[in-house]
């Protein structure tokens, strides 16, 4: 059987460069998110943990964006006054808005 949408996708796979270490970040958010936990705050916590490793820095989860509309970020990095990276996901597994 022939998929139009899964050669499309395999075709475009085909021309990304993966890292190791991209590789690795990904195989352990994975790991993290279909791991067993007492609890949901403790699933967040670990997810949220891997991510600001993967991103270098602690980042600020939860944060209202007054400045764009109250949004109402999963994550926001920083350096200083500046917004480096904002991470916002209606579904992100283990990181549900409370």
């Amino acid at each position: 059987m022939f998929n139009l949408a899964l050669a499309t996708l395999q075709r475009n796979l085909e021309k990304i460069e993966v890292s190791r270490s991209d590789v690795d970040c990904a195989a352990k958010y994975l790991r993290s998110v279909v791991d067993f936990y007492m609890d949901e705050a403790q699933r967040q916590k670990a997810i949220m943990k891997l991510i600001d490793e993967t991103i270098g820095r602690r980042g600020e989860w939860g944060f209202a964006l007054d400045w764009a509309d109250g949004i109402k970020a999963n994550g926001c990095w920083w350096r200083d006054l500046f917004l480096l990276a904002l991470f916002y996901s209606e579904s992100a597994s283990g990181l549900r808005k409370k």
